[in-house]
Formats: C-alpha cells, sequence, structure tokens
C-alpha cells in the first residue's frame, strides 16, 4: 500500500525524540543591604554574564544606591574632568555619530537612533562596573537594539535626582521599562538649538552633530551650562540620542526654568528652581526667578552675551555637593571617539581638569554662597 513517505522516530521526517534544552537563567534579589544573586547556567559563557548577570546586579546596586537620598551630580565634575583630560578638552558630541548605512542610501542616521553622550561617561563614573556596561555597548547599531536596549534598562544614579522618585519609563516597541535621565545635556537657544551649527551664537556646548571644546566656549566656562535638570515629565531614556539626553531652550527663555515642559527640579532649601551644572564643573541651583535674559545667556556658549549674566552668585549660588571618593588608578582605555567638528586645542596645550567636586563630612548637604567672579573680559 503506498502511503506518506515519513521516517520513524529520529529518522528525516519522523518525530523530534530530543528532549527540549534548557536555558540558563539569572536572578538578583535585594534584601535589605545585600545582593542575592542565584543562576543557573546550563552554557556558560562570557556572553551570557556580560549581557544578562552584569546588567541586573548594576541594575539593583543602583537601586539600593539611591534609596540612601543622596544625589551623586557631585561625581560628575570629576567625571567630566577624566573625559576631558583624556580626550583633550574635547566635549562628547551630543549623540555617538554612526557610520552611514549603504542600505540606506548613505545617509547619516539620525540622533534618535544612536546613543547619546551619556554613554561616553560611563567608564568614567569611577566605577568599573560601569565601563563593563560601556565595554558592552553596541554603538553601531540604534539604542533600541535588544542588546543596547538590555544595557539601558540599567539605573545610573549620577543621572538621578533620588527626589524626582520615577527612575524608569515604557519605551513603545520595547518590552520592558528603560532607566531614564533626569539631567540633559545643554544645546542653546531655542527648540532647534541641537541642529545648530557650532559657530552660531545661539548655541550651546552640545549638539547632535557637533563637538564643543573648552577653548570654543568663549563666553566663560564658569558662565555657560552644561548640564542642566529636565522636567521629570519628560525624562527618557539616558541611552538615547536626541531630544532624551540634550536640548535647547525656549526662544524667550521665559517658560524654562521652573515650569512645567521647561527645566524643573524639587525645591532646594525651600526654593524652586532647577540644578545646573556649569561647564567648569561647578554645581548650582538656579533660581526660579531668574531674569530671563540672563538664562539665555548662560545657555550659550560663544553669543558674546556675558555682560547679560549679572551676579551669577545670587542668581544661581554654587552648592557643594558631596562627591563619592575614587580609586586612584585611572579609568581603563576608552575607544577613541570621532574627530570633533570644530578645531581641538593643539596638543602641546595640556588639559585643565575641573575641578572635582569635594567630599562633603556628612549629609545634608551644605550649601556655600562663592564669592561674586569677574566677568569674562573684565
Amino acid at each position: 500500500m503506498g502511503g506518506d513517505n515519513v521516517g520513524g522516530a529520529g529518522q528525516p521526517g519522523g518525530m523530534n525524540t530530543e528532549t527540549p534544552g534548557e536555558s540558563s537563567t539569572i536572578t538578583v534579589v535585594r534584601q535589605d543591604e545585600f545582593l542575592i544573586v542565584t543562576a543557573t547556567v546550563i552554557d556558560k559563557t562570557d556572553a551570557f554574564v556580560d549581557s544578562r548577570v552584569t546588567p541586573q546586579v548594576i541594575r539593583l546596586r543602583a537601586e539600593m544606591d539611591m534609596s540612601s537620598g543622596r544625589m551623586r551630580l557631585g561625581d560628575m565634575p570629576s567625571s567630566m574632568s577624566l573625559y576631558l583630560s583624556r580626550f583633550q578638552d574635547v566635549f562628547p558630541m551630543g549623540a555617538y555619530k554612526r557610520k552611514p548605512d549603504l542600505a540606506r542610501g548613505g545617509r547619516p542616521w539620525p540622533a534618535s537612533e544612536r546613543v547619546s553622550f551619556l554613554c561616553e561617561l560611563l567608564p568614567f563614573l569611577g566605577d568599573d562596573r560601569y565601563y563593563e556596561l560601556h565595554d558592552a555597548l553596541k554603538r553601531e547599531k540604534s539604542w533600541r537594539d535588544p542588546e543596547n536596549a538590555r544595557i539601558g534598562r540599567v539605573a545610573v544614579p549620577h543621572f538621578l535626582n533620588p527626589s524626582t522618585g520615577n527612575y524608569y519609563t515604557k519605551v513603545r516597541g520595547i518590552d520592558h521599562q528603560m532607566a531614564v535621565t533626569h539631567f540633559v545635556g545643554m544645546a542653546g537657544i531655542g527648540p532647534d538649538a541641537p541642529y545648530y551649527d557650532s559657530k552660531d551664537p545661539r548655541a550651546g556646548v552640545f549638539g547632535y552633530d557637533r563637538q564643543a571644546t573648552k577653548s570654543d566656549i568663549t563666553d566663560g566656562v564658569s558662565y555657560t551650562i552644561l548640564l542642566i535638570q529636565n522636567d521629570p515629565a519628560l525624562a527618557g531614556p539616558w541611552i538615547a540620542g536626541g531630544g532624551s539626553t540634550v536640548r535647547g531652550t525656549s526662544l524667550n527663555g521665559d517658560r524654562d526654568v521652573g515650569h512645567r515642559g521647561g527645566f524643573i527640579s524639587t525645591d532646594h532649601n525651600g526654593k524652586p528652581g532647577v540644578w545646573i551644572m556649569m561647564a567648569d564643573g561647578s554645581i548650582r541651583f538656579l533660581s526660579k526667578n531668574v531674569d530671563p535674559q540672563m538664562f539665555k545667556a548662560m545657555c550659550t556658549m560663544a553669543g558674546g552675551d556675558s555682560d547679560a549674566i549679572g551676579d551669577l552668585s545670587a542668581a544661581a549660588p554654587e552648592v557643594r555637593l558631596p562627591a563619592t571618593p575614587r580609586p586612584s588608578q585611572p579609568p581603563p582605555q576608552q575607544r577613541e571617539q570621532p574627530k570633533p567638528a570644530t578645531e581641538p586645542n593643539k596638543p602641546n596645550e595640556p588639559a585643565q581638569p575641573m575641578p572635582p567636586g569635594t567630599p562633603a563630612k556628612k549629609p545634608p548637604v551644605e550649601e556655600e554662597e562663592e564669592t561674586p567672579k569677574k566677568k569674562p573680559g573684565g
């Protein structure tokens, strides 16, 4: 009798008698001040540890860190200083410049499909675990790529204000929440500021496709905003390029500081305003009542409008935030950045690192009014 040509069990066309393979699992649980890691590894590989174990451990350690309520913004001056020393006083590009894809006709990738400048700071945060995250990044892929998105779920305390509370956000097309940043790079005046040419007088330090050097900041590094706290309602993934991590002001600058949709923070010492980090590394709390013209002048790097700043110490007193003690060894070697769009400092010009934050002896944070500085050229 004729019939279907079906083999027996284990033969071509027959039934699969093999037991489905088991998969490796990793569980990380916080119990009081401890992290308990339970791993069942079927096929132990470095890739499994790097992509699954390490991010989960770092994520819970970060949440434990933030539960203390201490803001790690005080660590950012020394982190940026180390970065600038490594790269001859050239700030990172607002979004990593991916190579054009021939399948897209050689068109450049938009910033929203690239990883952010915050990724470049990971090796300089004073903890080798963040270097491991940086090393696992696929910078020639979108931040939405599954491997990058897995890294992006890890909260980085240095990019967060614990008093704000929301550390994660849901992103369409990604099946898990992504960790956010509460601080963004200042692009300059106007919503289109990230696209400005570096020579535009309205431009700030960060742009999607430009890199600034410290020598480009002719308005004075002490008077130019580098990082500013975003409205928590607009907080996006720290790993994402584009508006999630770099943005400009409104055109008039009168509905920005302390206003929804602008730059807003929880109160400091009972006063409303916003946390900022200047290009010289100083941390300040900018009053909600700042004059709009003064605020706009602080957002440009070469606008020639530093005279509009006035008494900086009154509008934005410097705050000494505690900084975490750092290991004595330098950060691991980092992969090189693209060449800056503007001419970098000459090789024989030594980098001038910004002063690191000063560790406080005990909380709470103490605020110190600094001596008023002379304006550039004054």
